[in-house]
């Protein structure tokens, strides 16, 4: 008969033990519901602040980002591809003016290219001679191209390097005509 009081000791402490638990789990459950009402309620202030000034500060920010990444292009292009040509006074005497300069790899040929945009100030028909030094001025490359233009026409102007040639540790190109003295 011991045995009673026991089982009835037991069964309370129990009973006991879950009521507890059960107001435990009751109480996180308000406080999840009182966060998630404080933070919709953050959100829904969000949402009417946007509609009201929200245009003005999302059309500034786009503004910025466009200002910074059309930044970071330029950069990138003249990183890239910008060269540093320069035309001796053979090329001024023929009437060449040099626009923009830039270089490229081109795939059909498989080797680096340097473009060079000439405007012709007068008849032209000869040969332009790109020449490419390095930081200690060894010349480390150099082609000819054959041009034949008419005053008043401006062209880009393509000089194909040898496949072996590092393009990466040219310093200067120098740009000159290579006209022939004839012989007396």
């Amino acid at each position: 008969m011991k045995i009673y009081p026991l089982i009835a000791a037991v069964t309370l402490t129990c009973f006991c033990a879950c009521s507890s638990h059960e107001d435990k789990v009751k109480e996180e459950h308000d406080k999840g519901k009182e966060k998630v009402e404080e933070k919709s309620a953050m959100v829904q202030g969000v949402g009417e602040g946007l509609k009201t000034s929200g245009k003005s500060a999302i059309s500034a920010l786009t503004e910025g980002i466009g200002a910074v990444v059309k930044g970071a292009e330029v950069g990138f292009d003249k990183g890239l591809t910008k060269v540093n040509v320069k035309a001796d006074t053979s090329v001024n005497v023929f009437g060449i003016k040099i626009g923009k300069c830039g270089k490229f790899y081109s795939d059909s040929l498989k080797t680096n290219v340097v473009s060079t945009y000439a405007i012709f100030n007068e008849n032209f028909d000869n040969e332009l001679l790109l020449v490419a030094t390095d930081n200690e001025n060894q010349e480390v490359g150099r082609v000819k191209q054959k041009v034949n233009e008419k005053e008043g026409s401006a062209k880009y102007v393509d000089f194909a390097f040898d496949k072996r040639m590092n393009i990466d540790i040219v310093k200067e190109f120098k740009l000159t005509v290579n006209y022939k003295k004839k012989k007396k």
